[in-house]
C-alpha cells in the first residue's frame, strides 16, 4: 500500500494567504515526499485573496481539492469539517 493510499493532507484556513502560500510551496517543492498526496483546503470564506491563490495552484496541481465555504462557519466548525473528511 502506497503513501497516497494511506494519507491525505487537510489544511484549514481563513485569511492566511501568505502562510498558506508558504505551506503550499513547501508541500509542492521538488524533493517533497508528500507532493502527490491528496490535498484538501477548507477555506472559511477568506477575503484576502486566498481563494484566488488556491485556484491558481489547482491549475498546476490536480491533487488539490478546494472547499470554499459560502460563509464563515467559524474555526471550530472548520476543524470539525476536517475531521469529517
Amino acid at each position: 500500500m502506497s503513501l497516497e493510499d494511506k494519507l491525505e493532507i487537510i489544511l484549514i484556513t481563513y485569511n492566511r494567504k501568505n502562510q498558506l502560500l508558504r505551506t503550499l510551496n513547501q508541500i509542492f517543492s521538488i524533493d517533497s515526499p508528500i507532493k502527490d498526496l491528496k490535498i484538501t483546503i477548507l477555506d472559511n470564506k477568506s477575503s484576502d485573496g486566498t481563494y484566488e491563490l488556491v485556484e491558481r495552484y489547482k491549475k498546476y496541481f490536480p491533487n488539490i481539492c478546494h472547499v470554499a465555504h459560502n460563509h464563515n462557519i467559524g474555526g471550530n466548525a472548520n476543524i470539525a469539517r476536517a475531521f469529517e473528511i
